[in-house]
């Protein structure tokens, strides 16, 4: 039984913290017998999980790991012999003083539209 490795595709190259990220590999026995293959995604050296194919002669199949991380940083992807990389960031939040700001705008604005009307 012999198995090749190919086509590992990263769904996103940097996502926020909590986002999903799907890791995909093509996964082809080029033996001459059905046989079994375990997948094994390593992330930064780590064996985070594994998935069991059992292929026929000459068969491909796609395998598919999907992955969640809650703190920032870089992280390696493998499996088997092919590698990438997905960054994991925070997300972005409006400051909030932005959010006081706008709330006193349209206080005064409110005021305003109310002084215009009460004068007429």
């Amino acid at each position: 039984m012999q198995f090749k490795i190919e086509n590992l595709v990263v769904s996103h190259a940097e996502v926020k913290l909590g986002e999903m990220v799907n890791i995909i590999v093509t996964i082809i026995n080029i033996g001459e017998i059905s046989g079994k293959y375990i997948a094994k995604l390593k992330i930064n050296d780590i064996i985070e999980d594994s998935k069991e194919v059992i292929l026929d002669a000459g068969n491909s199949t796609n395998v598919t790991f999907q992955v969640i991380k809650n703190t920032e940083g870089s992280y390696n992807v493998e499996i088997g012999e092919k590698k990438g990389t997905f960054i994991v960031t925070s997300p972005t939040t409006t400051p909030s003083y932005l959010i006081y700001i706008g709330i006193i705008a349209l206080i005064i604005f409110i005021a305003v539209i109310t002084w215009l009307i009460l004068r007429h």
